[in-house]
């Protein structure tokens, strides 16, 4: 399970071994924190108008979307396809989540080949991608 709180960290916990995995320095008071439904991508969302998604093998943040206002609510959908976000800068936004969890990570002109993504990029593309 993962807690969020006031001073800018969210926990981790185990509850079946009963310890914790891990604790997050977010940069802001967290206001909202999902999980996506395989349990491989946990969402924060920060009064420092930005969520962050962060893969939960070594907790590493892949991405971070700005958002104008406090990032208020965020939550995966039941497939997982898509991410849902909403700010208090009455900003909403429905994402769908790709090879590389969503277009703004990588540029769709970008004529950079594949030695020039980062190592967790490239295993996304090859043994995470929807298209196979």
């Amino acid at each position: 399970i993962a807690m969020g709180d006031g001073d800018e960290t969210v926990t981790v916990v185990d509850f079946q071994k009963g310890e914790i995995v891990c604790e997050l320095d977010v940069g802001g008071r967290v206001n909202s924190l999902d999980i996506s439904p395989a349990g491989d991508y946990l969402l924060v969302g920060t009064d420092d108008c930005r969520f962050t998604i962060y893969e939960t093998e070594g907790y590493q943040c892949v991405q971070e979307v700005k958002c104008e206002g406090f990032a208020l609510s965020g939550v995966f959908s039941p497939d997982g396809l898509h991410l849902a976000m909403g700010s208090a800068g009455e900003s909403y936004a429905m994402i769908r989540l790709g090879p590389f969890l969503g277009v703004d990570l990588v540029p769709l002109e970008s004529k950079k080949g594949v030695e020039d993504l980062p190592t967790w990029a490239l295993d996304e593309t090859l043994y995470r991608s929807v298209s196979g």
